[in-house]
C-alpha cells in the first residue's frame, strides 16, 4: 500500500511538470536557478520563473512573436554572464531547448509590476509558460 501511494504521488509530480513544457527542462530549469539566486547580486538582474505570480486580468496583454521572449532570456543571461563570467552553465542548450519550445508560435506577453519590478508574464494561449522579472 505504501508503495502504491508513493507511485501515485510520483505520477502526479510528474504530470504537474509534464504541463509546462518550458519548465520540464532540465537545461531550462537550471539557468532560471542560476538567474534567480543572482538576482540580488548586481544591477539589472533578471530572473525566469515558473509561478504566475500576478493575475493575467490585471496586466496590460498583448500578442506577439516568440522572438521577443528568447530576447528577454538572451538578456537575462547576458547580465549573468557579464557578473559571473567563469560560471559553468547550460546556457546555449536551455536556449536551444527554448527556442525549439516555442518556435514560430504567437505568445501572449502581459506586464505588470510587482514591489517595483517589471514582470513579464508569458502565455501560451491560456497556458501560462513562465515570467521574467527585470
Amino acid at each position: 500500500m505504501k508503495n502504491l501511494i508513493i507511485l501515485l504521488f510520483l505520477i502526479s509530480s510528474v504530470s504537474i511538470f509534464a504541463k509546462n513544457p518550458v519548465k520540464s527542462n532540465r537545461a531550462i530549469e537550471e539557468v532560471s536557478w542560476a538567474l534567480e539566486s543572482a538576482r540580488w547580486d548586481y544591477d539589472q538582474a533578471m530572473t525566469l520563473n515558473f509561478e504566475e505570480f500576478l493575475g493575467k486580468d490585471s496586466l496590460d496583454c498583448e500578442m506577439r512573436s516568440y522572438d521577443e521572449a528568447m530576447t528577454l532570456i538572451r538578456k537575462a543571461i547576458r547580465g549573468f554572464r557579464g557578473y559571473f563570467p567563469d560560471e559553468e552553465l547550460p546556457f546555449s542548450e536551455a536556449l536551444a531547448a527554448l527556442d525549439s519550445i516555442l518556435a514560430g508560435q504567437d505568445l501572449e506577453y502581459c506586464l505588470g509590476e510587482d514591489y517595483g519590478t517589471k514582470v513579464w508574464q508569458i502565455y501560451r494561449g491560456s497556458e501560462y509558460l513562465f515570467s521574467v522579472e527585470q
